[in-house]
């Protein structure tokens, strides 16, 4: 991440991160309480998943809302599920 990048967990497992240099954000939130209050396994495989996506990154105006790089989301994610 870039200087500006910035983020905070939360209770339960949420967590949420951004970056505005290269136009990233990340929010990962639950409907339930985690016993690991900090990084659950379904949370480190969301953000493996994002970082999978994102080592192709191209700039912002070429990459982000494309088709490709929402079907390399939607497969990740389904992978963590």
């Amino acid at each position: 991440g870039s200087p500006s990048a910035f983020g905070a967990p939360g209770a339960g497992g949420s967590l949420a991160f951004a970056d505005p240099e290269t136009g990233i954000a990340f929010a990962y939130v639950t409907n339930r309480m985690s016993a690991k209050m900090l990084s659950s396994a379904r949370d480190q495989a969301l953000q493996r998943a994002l970082a999978s996506v994102l080592a192709d990154h191209r700039p912002r105006d070429e990459h982000i809302g494309s088709v490709d790089a929402q079907r390399a989301g939607q497969r990740a994610i389904a992978r963590a599920d």
